[in-house]
């Protein structure tokens, strides 16, 4: 089930060092590779997840012309946010393709 009090907002530079520093707590490192590419965390875009003034999820994606292209994914608890989330993203952002 959906929690439907939940907010998304964009990683900006005041929390940037927050998301940074769990991804190199989790993942032991500050960037990840997808398709070949390396992606540091500090250059990507994302969605922050929040629920009752915490962070219960953090995405990070890039957009390439008409397309969005997820690079990391992580919900720290299982309500579905990313999934609708996204689906509305994609259609605000004019996008064919995630």
């Amino acid at each position: 089930m959906i929690e439907t009090s939940y907010e998304i907002r964009p990683i900006e530079d005041r929390n940037r060092e927050q998301v940074k520093k769990w991804f190199v707590s989790r993942w032991k490192t500050d960037f990840l590779v997808s398709k070949g590419i390396q992606h540091f965390f500090d250059d990507l875009e994302g969605l922050l997840a929040i629920y009752s003034g915490r962070i219960m999820g953090i995405a990070t994606y890039r957009k390439i012309q008409d397309e969005i292209e997820i690079i990391s994914l992580d919900s720290f608890q299982e309500k579905g946010y990313w999934n609708l989330t996204f689906k509305r993203n994609n259609k605000k952002r004019n996008c064919r393709r995630l």
